[in-house]
């Protein structure tokens, strides 16, 4: 049962190599993209699995109760050894699925079932795949162990009371991959007690290029490095926890990407967006692109409307006329919580939709979508490709002075840095801009931006 080809060390590069030797019972790997992460993770799941945890579960009794082979019954019974594989959602445990599947010899397989996400293995093991989208539902069990992966996206809810609580009758261990998301939950929760000494606890991080296995991925990290703002890269191929702090748009430079829309620059299309404003204003945006290329072109805000708490039919209707008159187009992406608006600029013959994101899953549609949105945008200004015409001043201002928040960690834990910008700050022209520029640049045009999901 125990012929696992996991100690292929040659396999692994020196950096992913020491994380799956590590035994520590909490155990993170912080590691950039494609730096086989949740292909190391796969091979020390199992590791943990057979080689920590099975000769000692093998010499304890096991009763199945009234469950018996051949029956529908054998599958719910209660397992001798119990591990569960967590993702922020169900679509991120498919690569987590793949690389267990190529680990494992076939023979130790002894049922399946997808629909349930259970795999039963000889010798009574479960392993369970659960989605971490609805921290509540994790619950009940007692594990022997536990893989987080994609730890970062996930709710620090899913893992206060919830999956730490899961390891804690068995003694169970938890290991943790992923790519960072500023200095999240598993900052507190395995890193720092590591850097600390804490017995126990293990941490590993790497950048992309460090995985030498892969003898292309230093052309792409360049190339990356190339198109990325500096904050995107450092977070995603060095894998660095402090790449969001301060100013969202870092690179937005007033003295050279606000001035008019030159007269020999044609916008071959044209966008709006558009942000209701409750007891805040809301904001209009025009943009356009210079290129039917849109992988090429650079995009203009042309033009803005800021209103505070005016009626649809009042003034937002008249002002949105007047500039699908000026600039010759009629396509509106619309914060989508107001479908009344919506409607009712429909009723005036305003092609007005609810704004729809290209990159977010049903879960959490809202987050995703604006930090794809910010991406987007950051992506534009590092390159070069983003202008604000002059009268748009609210827009100016709120780009200028948009920050990163920084939230409280829990009792005793340092205050987290999060990609999320911070509440309670002007951003409604920004969200005008986000709708309108998403719309314009959307599907595989984000790839080309390098800001993929």
């Amino acid at each position: 049962m125990l012929h696992l080809d996991l100690f292929a060390g040659d396999r692994l590069h020196p950096h992913a190599y020491r994380f799956f030797m590590d035994k520590s019972r909490f155990c993170l790997a912080l590691a950039g993209t494609r730096g086989a992460k949740t292909y190391t993770g796969a091979k020390r799941f199992w590791d943990m699995v057979w080689m920590r945890d099975w000769p000692r579960l093998a010499g304890l009794p096991y009763n199945p109760g009234a469950a018996r082979k051949g029956t529908a019954l054998w599958w719910d019974r209660r397992p001798r050894g119990h591990y569960w594989v967590v993702a922020p959602e169900h679509q991120l445990l498919a690569e987590p699925k793949r690389y267990l599947l190529q680990f494992l010899p076939p023979e130790l397989l002894d049922h399946a079932d997808n629909t349930a996400g259970r795999w039963w293995l000889k010798g009574d093991i479960l392993i369970e795949f659960k989605s971490a989208h609805d921290p509540k539902m994790l619950v009940s069990v007692g594990l022997n162990g536990l893989w987080l992966d994609e730890a970062d996206r996930m709710k620090a809810d899913a893992w206060h009371g919830n999956l730490r609580a899961r390891v804690a009758d068995k003694g169970g261990w938890v290991q943790a991959t992923t790519t960072p998301i500023g200095r999240a939950w598993t900052y507190n929760a395995f890193e720092k007690p590591a850097l600390d000494g804490v017995p126990g606890y293990g941490y590993h991080t790497w950048r992309t290029v460090d995985n030498t296995r892969l003898p292309s991925i230093a052309t792409e990290a360049e190339d990356a490095k190339a198109r990325l703002p500096p904050q995107y890269y450092k977070r995603e191929f060095e894998a660095s926890r402090d790449a969001f702090i301060g100013q969202v748009f870092a690179d937005f430079d007033p003295h050279t990407m606000v001035k008019p829309l030159p007269k020999d620059v044609v916008l071959y299309t044209r966008a709006g967006g558009q942000d209701w404003g409750f007891s805040h204003p809301g904001a209009a945006i025009v943009v356009g692109a210079t290129s039917r290329d849109l992988r090429q072109a650079s995009v203009w805000v042309v033009d803005e409307h800021y209103e505070r708490g005016r009626l649809v039919e009042d003034k937002w209707i008249p002002r949105v006329l007047e500039l699908n008159a000026r600039w010759k187009f009629n396509d509106w992406s619309c914060d989508p919580e107001a479908p009344d608006d919506i409607a009712r600029y429909k009723n005036a013959g305003i092609h007005a939709f609810g704004h729809r994101n290209f990159t977010a899953s049903k879960y959490d549609e809202h987050q995703r979508s604006v930090k794809a949105g910010i991406r987007l945008l950051a992506s534009l200004m590092f390159q070069g490709r983003f202008f604000v015409d002059p009268r748009c001043k609210n827009l100016i201002e709120e780009l200028k002075s948009y920050r990163w928040k920084t939230a409280k960690g829990a009792v005793g834990e340092e205050e987290s840095l999060v990609e999320e910008p911070d509440s309670n700050q002007p951003d409604h022209a920004i969200d005008s801009c986000r709708y309108a520029v998403t719309s314009l640049l959307r599907g595989a045009n984000f790839e080309a931006l390098g800001i993929a999901a």
